[in-house]
């Protein structure tokens, strides 16, 4: 199962590379949403973030979990229609803006890959 820092790591970058995934592998991907609390560690992916203290790396990892699945529900299972004939790809209607504006995270919604096989499961556990 792929870790991915959810500190160092923008939740709509994360949305789309697990679903992705997800896509890839026919349902079967599933991901260890992590944080980083050395300060050298996240610099490759946020070259200009600071160590912050234990609490707000778990509070921000909570946030960006909650805003990654919020990403994956923006679009309803039936979104993608693939209408060859009037050349429409998806029913816009189907698809949601989370404008999501925690404490350490705004994210406008919707994302731009649709729901993947198994949406998603609720398996996060915070610290």
């Amino acid at each position: 199962m792929p870790a991915a820092t959810v500190t160092h790591t923008e939740p709509f970058h994360l949305s789309k590379a697990i679903a992705t995934l997800d896509f890839v592998s026919q349902g079967r991907a599933g991901w260890q949403p992590s944080d980083v609390a050395h300060p050298g560690r996240g610099r490759p992916v946020r070259p200009l973030r600071t160590a912050a203290p234990a609490e707000v790396l778990w509070r921000e990892a909570g946030e960006a979990v909650e805003v990654v699945v919020r990403l994956w529900d923006s679009w309803e299972d039936d979104a993608v229609i693939r209408d060859v004939s009037t050349g429409r790809y998806v029913d816009r209607d189907k698809l949601h803006y989370i404008d999501s504006a925690g404490e350490l995270l705004s994210v406008r919604g919707p994302s731009i890959t649709p729901r993947s096989p198994q949406a998603h499961r609720r398996w996060w556990c915070g610290r």
